[in-house]
């Protein structure tokens, strides 16, 4: 007898483990759902994973597979496959060579982080006749925008076009200065750019409210400045062709060289008996922290096109031929894209696709990697004034757009687990800021319980 009825008390214990185990999930469940459900964000607009990182296991999910944009969090994935056929060494370089006739090449290397001071300093030590000037802008193709980018776009200074010609981040600083009341402002920049401006600012005492437009009816480079003005008041304005700009820059250094080239360019790749003369070098750090830190879209494109280029055949880096880099990263790493759809290296086109399913388990493989250091805490970069509680416990990267929040990364929690989450809010009638507040109640709620 009291063999069953040991027999019976063991079974009973397996039982209530065995319930137990599978109650836990439950249980979470329950908490992350009143989360969502006191939010007042539809259920079907939220698209939330979160991996154990010790166990592999998916503790919460919500939506997991609905392939959705998810904005600048894409980042991680472009940045990471980039980084992975790259290098940790590599650095953005615009080189210098010449002949023995003193004929020059500039290679570009669609450097996001070149200024006009970078490429003066690259002819600061030619003393000589400069004969003729090739530039080579054969590391990436001449394709300058994304795939879906919004035509109305054109003038947000977050989004620049983009070319193996980068300098200035490929932008252009407009000044609107106030002069009599009632009358027309003032209007410069910081260099010259064949742009034009209509003139349709008053002057005011007390207001100032600049709106900025294209007007392409009239010309490509025909900019309509209205409003008010009482204050000087600053513009960044991308420029429309970062190859003009990049050959207006030159052609002004070149002309205030000590031995002047009043001369055309050239355009051609680097012939094989030119030697090398000099460089400018960006490293591997300040691309981590543009991409992930600051979320910089130039620098995304750019790093990601940039990856596909050929050194042995010279073939332009492409994004398509950077997509199928991706491909290929994901078949290595054994993780499912079947939902996934990459058209850009910044995640600015709404017609990138992504899951968060996806997004955790790349970010699973990626855990023992330098991924997580180069996210930013809170605290920092674009978490600068986000979850400050939680400085050295989350590191993750944000991405917004109209009508889309989204925040994937690693979390270590209070018990001092690890996990891997992401969560993507999609919502025509949602504000930013609710959905911004919703992904923190989930961390929080993650942080505390997990």
């Amino acid at each position: 007898m009291k063999k069953i009825i040991a027999l019976l008390f063991s079974v009973l214990v397996v039982f209530g483990i065995v319930v137990m185990s599978e109650a836990k999930p439950c249980r979470y469940n329950l908490l992350f759902e009143n989360v969502i459900a006191g939010s007042n964000i539809p259920k079907s607009a939220v698209h939330v994973s979160i991996k154990d990182l010790n166990t592999g296991k998916t503790v919460y999910e919500l939506n997991p597979e609905t392939p959705v944009p998810a904005a600048s969090v894409q980042k991680i994935v472009t940045y990471t496959v980039a980084k992975d056929k790259l290098g940790n060494d590599y650095k953005f370089s615009t080189k210098l060579y010449r002949n023995r006739n003193n004929d020059y090449y500039v290679v570009m290397g669609a450097d996001p982080f070149l200024t006009t001071t970078d490429v003066k300093s690259l002819f600061s030590g030619v003393l000589g006749k400069i004969n003729s000037v090739t530039i080579d802008g054969s590391i990436v193709d001449n394709v300058e925008w994304g795939e879906g980018w919004q035509w109305d776009d054109e003038l947000n200074p977050h989004m620049p076009k983009y070319s193996a010609y980068n300098i200035d981040n490929n932008i252009l600083s407009v000044f609107i200065i106030p002069t009599m009341v009632g009358a027309p402002a003032k209007i410069t920049t910081n260099v010259f750019y064949p742009y034009s401006f209509e003139n349709y600012t008053v002057t005011t005492e007390d207001e100032t409210n600049v709106k900025l437009a294209k007007n392409t009816d009239v010309s490509p480079e025909s900019i309509v400045v209205s409003g008010t003005v009482s204050k000087t008041t600053l513009r960044k304005v991308p420029i429309n062709s970062p190859k003009r700009y990049f050959k207006i820059r030159l052609t002004d250094i070149l002309r205030k060289h000590r031995n002047p080239f009043l001369g055309e360019f050239q355009y051609g790749q680097l012939p094989y008996d030119y030697k090398f003369v000099t460089e400018i070098k960006h490293p591997m750090k300040m691309t981590s922290e543009s991409i992930l830190k600051k979320s910089n879209n130039m620098a995304a494109e750019s790093f990601f096109k940039v990856a596909s280029y050929d050194y042995k055949t010279k073939e332009s880096g492409t994004t398509e031929k950077s997509i199928e880099l991706f491909n290929q990263y994901c078949e290595k790493a054994g993780l499912n894209n079947s939902g996934v759809r990459i058209v850009d290296g910044s995640g600015v086109s709404k017609n990138n696709l992504l899951t968060a399913q996806f997004l955790t388990e790349f970010l699973a493989y990626n855990k023992n990697s330098d991924l997580k250091k180069n996210l930013p805490t809170a605290g920092e970069g674009t978490l600068e004034s986000r979850m400050l509680y939680l400085k050295d416990k989350l590191y993750a990267k944000t991405g917004t757009l109209s009508d889309i929040s989204a925040l994937a990364g690693y979390l270590e929690t209070l018990s001092g687990n690890n996990y891997a989450f992401s969560i993507i809010i999609n919502s025509p009638n949602v504000k930013e800021a609710d959905m911004k507040m919703l992904e923190e109640y989930i961390i929080r709620e993650a942080y505390q319980r997990l």
